[in-house]
């Protein structure tokens, strides 16, 4: 059985009353509930830099799709973007 990521672009909703995070697709429909990036235990650079891993997330599809156009003519390619591509799709 071989899966396939849900269509991007992606973006990283933030609900401002709780500090609850998603990312959702361009239906709005959530790809990732990924909780709360803000508690008791979550300083301000914590909470900085789960907001910028989750960015980073929401991006992932974009980045895929340029990297693919990039190598587009890379057949049988052994370089590191070409393993990057193939591990974001599921390869070694």
């Amino acid at each position: 059985m071989s899966a396939s990521h849900t269509p991007g672009p992606w973006r990283l909703e933030v609900d401002g009353l709780d500090g609850h995070l998603r990312i959702v697709d361009t239906r709005g429909e959530i790809v990732s509930d990924i909780g709360y990036a803000r508690s008791e235990v979550c300083d301000d650079e914590e909470h900085a830099a789960i907001l910028a891993d989750h960015r980073l997330m929401a991006a992932a599809p974009d980045l895929l799709a340029a990297l693919a156009w990039q190598l587009r003519d890379h057949r049988d390619c052994a370089c590191e973007h070409c393993a990057v591509l193939a591990k974001a799709k599921g390869g070694a």
